[in-house]
């Protein structure tokens, strides 16, 4: 076990022996201590995620910074190796790559384990902290450690000049008091490029009724007003049960309640409703993942009549450009919305198992 010595340096340069303390690198309790102080790995921190499943394994911590980016660590409670930095690329591709609806579903039914806060439904906690859940991305992968061997930094360097791609790096380091028993010390230590003070904060984001006037307005710009709410009604009343119409800067999307492995039930979107958000003067359908996994039948059969492109957040589209297309597609959108409602009976009151749901 190492002793250190610390002393105190005065404005005139005498150094004043403060007191030993004793490394405990060993026993540090890395994972507890930062789910209990998260302000350690950066201030503004919101921890969401603990031992969160992943491609490949589990990652150790998910975070969401003060900018609102998703933050991925993988923890290490000795020297930090070149397989440190694989692992903590590979939990972040794999998040990455999810589409939106699948990622944010993601962290709402992992979230709630560990000393980690119950997210019912992310996507929308997220939306109130900080609007456009686009902010999310890019991804940002950290490593924590009790150091790092020079393979690993060598790593991290070539990635971030060659490709692009930072792993930032945190190595923290605890001490206990030999003078006084209890007391422990930490110190955290981070490249002198990265910045120690805490992000500007985020503006205060739109309240439901701030976000339903600025659709409003929005459509009246874009002169879609009444064929937006002539397909969103039409979609609405077909679903004939609790659907919460959640505004958008461009839109809607429509949630319904499913209830996940975990017993926890929360919102999740099955459709969206934009207006010119692709296409100009165009109203766009978006069919989102829930609806690939537990009602492919009947989206295959509407594809066999309407047609439906890729969605930029995954998941299908109808692209209304105008309003005989509308009036063209309107029966088989209809149906298919029928559809929807009647199958969700067959789950709607009991969790999904689990591996139909790590599909959503």
């Amino acid at each position: 076990m190492d002793a250190i010595t610390l002393w105190r340096m005065d404005a005139d340069g005498s150094l004043d022996q403060m007191k030993s303390a004793s490394r405990i690198d060993a026993e540090l309790h890395l994972e507890e201590l930062l789910v209990a102080q998260p302000e350690l790995l950066e201030p503004g921190l919101q921890l969401i995620g603990r031992q969160t499943p992943a491609a490949g394994g589990w990652l150790d911590l998910l975070g969401v910074d003060g900018d609102g980016r998703l933050v991925v660590y993988e923890l290490k409670r000795g020297t930090l190796g070149r397989d440190a930095v694989t692992q903590v690329l590979d939990y972040t591709s794999f998040l990455a790559e999810l589409p939106l609806d699948e990622l944010t579903a993601h962290i709402s039914d992992r979230s709630g384990q560990g000393g980690i806060p119950q997210f019912n439904d992310f996507a929308a906690w997220y939306e109130d902290q900080f609007g456009d859940l686009q902010g999310i991305f890019p991804l940002r992968s950290v490593l924590v450690g009790l150091g790092i061997d020079r393979t690993a930094a060598r790593i991290a360097r070539f990635l971030a000049q060659a490709g692009g791609i930072e792993v930032e790096i945190i190595t923290l380091f605890g001490f206990r008091d030999d003078q006084e028993p209890g007391r422990t010390y930490i110190a955290r230590q981070t490249p002198a490029e990265a910045s120690t003070q805490p992000p500007a904060p985020s503006p205060k984001q739109p309240s439901i009724e701030e976000r339903r006037r600025l659709l409003k307005q929005y459509l009246e710009e874009q002169g879609l007003t009444t064929r937006f709410h002539t397909v969103q009604d039409a979609i609405l009343e077909q679903l004939q049960e609790a659907v919460f119409v959640d505004a958008r800067k461009s839109g809607v999307s429509l949630r319904m309640s499913i209830i996940s492995p975990s017993g926890a039930r929360g919102p999740r979107p099955y459709f969206g409703i934009y207006a010119a958000y692709t296409t100009p003067g165009a109203i766009e359908i978006s069919l989102n993942g829930i609806l690939e996994t537990h009602h492919r039948e009947d989206l295959e059969q509407l594809a066999k009549q309407v047609e439906c492109s890729p969605w930029p957040h995954g998941g299908r589209a109808i692209v209304l450009r105008d309003e005989t297309d509308w009036e063209r597609a309107r029966p088989a959108i209809c149906a298919f919305a029928s559809a929807v409602h009647q199958r969700r009976e067959q789950y709607r009151s009991e969790p999904l198992d689990s591996a139909d749901h790590a599909a959503l």
